[in-house]
């Protein structure tokens, strides 16, 4: 601990609280004007949210109102289009739209038409900025939308939107040809529909310069996950969520310190066809927030020169009067401390330095008699604790023991080496336990002509998991040799009805992830039954993860009935089951998981060794991997070359 003067502890004792109170005065401040200013942002941008609803309501209902007379006009347009003796080609790409328009009386300056061709390419019109626009890289979606209108085979009109080479308002309206290899659309510009939204433009940014939060307030109608042209790009995603979700959405970005918040405001809109709801995006800031904390620092500042730094001074010439006496007995106590506690400080100075003179001898005599008292106390202490000692090394190698003889009654109930290597020749077990005995296990049994092997993962590890262990091979043998359950699903549903009648009565999810594998020695064919744990199948260099069930055998989460299935191999394939504990091994110079496909690719490069090399490999490449770090979990993989 960092020692400090007595000028220094009253400067603290009484100019730092001072200043603390001063600081958290204006911090209550800053927070209830911020707090203040939020409510009030945040009711302004209600309020001219409900505005700008009520105004789009109306410009929505007047554009409907003017555009019942466009949508009769193109309806009638473009069914004689589409009867007209110059579309009856096939090749619509190559009519002079040009001249079809004037002989069908159309004002070429604001009516045009457009084929749209399969390829969702603007193959021929009379906008001839619009020539060859290829809808499909202005947004991918346009190739389904299109799609769709090209499918329906009916006419149908859209509301007024923005021109994408222009930006200019305009009304579109789709018919498939009649072989449905083009769709014809028509384009008509209205300047009562630009005035109208020039208004409603207007109307909404007058209604904005009332609320001093708000910055900015863009206006359009967008197409439902597509790119819009009025706001930014890096809106888009914002802008198509809000769409898609029917629901206001709102980005927070900084910008030289500034926070802006854009809201998106989500407002339906009527008789649509490619349009999904209008749009409205209101920017605010965090400029007076700024403002008001600036304003809250000057006043501290203010504060501290005129008030702290006075009281500061009259505190140190206060405190030189305390400072001298006391510094005089601290040259006498460092006398006491260098040489020994017969060494007394002299009793002098003022009234209260004469009693802590007095007070601090009296405390070196009675220091003086403890510590010999405790000298005394620490060698019987030694005594006692070393005799405590030997007790507990004692009870420890008695749980040793216990523990390891419970090894050796649990590896008694394992696969036997011998019938192993009498029912697969060609195999290998690397069995790694995290503790001196396993909650991992391997049990096989042999009825009539079929061999089974158990590769299975219980709750826990240690004594808890080798109990569950036990457990699970006792019900495994019941269920296979007293029950003659022959099929593997059948002998896992069994078994897992076992263990929930048993120990999962209070809800308690103990039972095993695993694999049994079922070998019929006579037919060759090899079927199995998975909890959780998948089969690898290594064939020709590369490997299968083969399906498993995706649930525990116990109580879980689901109790389905458990798969048979059969695996399709060939003679030289190597088939590898194994528990999550090598998968899930940290390790590694940064300390991850080794994780399950490194696990299938490192077995595909080892298949190929005898199964001895590989069960090495195995081992060294998981030392390797877990270094220093402690092992988490038992770790079992068995290996057979088929």
């Amino acid at each position: 601990m960092k020692k400090t003067s007595v000028l220094q502890q009253l400067l603290i004792n009484t100019i730092l609280p001072l200043v603390l109170f001063i600081l958290l005065y204006c911090c209550y401040n800053y927070y209830t004007e911020q707090k203040r200013q939020t409510a009030a942002t945040e009711a302004q941008i209600n309020q001219i949210t409900q505005q700008v609803k009520n105004l789009v309501d109306l410009y929505d209902l007047g554009m409907i109102t003017h555009e019942d007379a466009f949508n009769e006009r193109m309806k009638d347009l473009s069914y004689k289009i589409y009867n007209s003796e110059n579309t009856s080609v096939n090749n619509l790409s190559k009519v002079d739209l040009y001249d079809l328009s004037l002989k069908l009386g159309m004002d070429t300056l604001k009516e045009s038409i457009y084929i749209i061709d399969r390829n969702c390419i603007i193959c021929n019109t009379t906008f001839y900025k619009d020539k060859n626009l290829d809808f499909k890289q202005i947004d991918p979606k346009y190739t389904s939308i299109l799609n769709d209108l090209r499918n329906k085979r009916k006419f149908s009109a859209d509301r007024f939107g923005l021109e994408i080479n222009t930006g200019k308002i305009k009304k579109y309206s789709f018919l498939p040809s009649k072989t449905g290899d083009y769709i014809i659309e028509l384009g008509f510009y209205s300047d009562k529909a630009t005035e109208l939204k020039k208004i409603l433009i207007e109307k909404v940014q007058s209604s904005a310069k009332n609320y001093s939060s708000l910055s900015k307030i863009n206006f359009d109608a967008v197409v439902k996950d597509s790119k819009s042209f009025t706001f930014a790009d890096k809106y888009q995603a914002i802008i198509n969520k809000a769409s898609r979700e029917k629901h206001d959405q709102k980005i927070v970005e900084l910008n030289n310190g500034i926070e802006i918040t854009n809201h998106f405001i989500y407002l339906p809109i009527a008789n649509a066809g490619l349009y999904n709801c209008y749009i409205v995006q209101i920017e605010t800031t965090n400029a007076l927030q700024k403002a008001l904390l600036r304003q809250e620092l000057l006043r501290f500042v203010k504060i501290i020169l005129l008030l702290i730094l006075p009281l500061i001074i009259l505190v140190y010439y206060r405190a030189r009067k305390i400072i001298e006496p006391l510094k005089e007995l601290s040259r006498k106590t460092n006398q006491i401390r260098i040489n020994n506690l017969n060494e007394r400080a002299e009793v002098a100075g003022a009234i209260e330095i004469a009693e802590l003179s007095e007070n601090f001898n009296h405390m070196v005599t009675e220091l003086q008699k403890s510590y010999e008292d405790l000298e005394q106390k620490v060698k019987d202490r030694t005594k006692e604790i070393q005799f405590q000692k030997h007790i507990i090394e004692e009870k420890q190698k008695e749980i040793l023991d216990s523990i390891n003889y419970a090894k050796r009654i649990q590896y008694t109930l394992l696969a036997n080496k011998e019938f192993l290597k009498e029912q697969i020749h060609d195999h290998f077990i690397f069995f790694n336990p995290k503790d001196i005995v396993s909650g991992d296990f391997y049990w096989a049994t042999k009825q009539d002509d079929k061999f089974y092997l158990a590769v299975c993962d219980s709750t826990g590890h240690g004594v808890p998991g080798a109990f569950m262990s036990l457990l699970n091979i006792g019900y495994l043998k019941e269920a296979i040799n007293e029950k003659f359950i022959y099929k593997p699903n059948e002998v896992l549903n069994f078994v897992r009805q076992r263990l929930i009648d048993n120990i999962s009565k209070e809800g308690q999810k103990d039972g095993f992830d695993g694999i049994l594998l079922c070998i019929d020695q006579k037919t060759k064919k090899l079927t199995y039954s998975a909890a959780n744990n998948a089969p690898v199948l290594v064939s020709d260099a590369n490997y299968t993860e083969l399906d498993a069930d995706r649930m525990p055998v116990g109580k879980g989460e689901k109790e389905d009935l458990f798969t048979l299935r059969e695996i399709d191999y060939k003679a030289g394939d190597t088939l590898y089951l194994y528990t999550d504990g090598y998968a899930d091994q940290f390790g590694g110079p940064k300390g991850k998981k080794f994780k399950y496909k490194p696990l299938n690719e490192l077995l595909v490069k080892i298949s190929s060794k005898g199964p001895e090399i590989q069960e090495t490999l195995l081992k060294n490449n998981f030392d390797d991997w877990k270094g220093d770090l402690e092992q988490v979990d038992d770790v079992l993989i068995i290996g057979i070359k088929l």
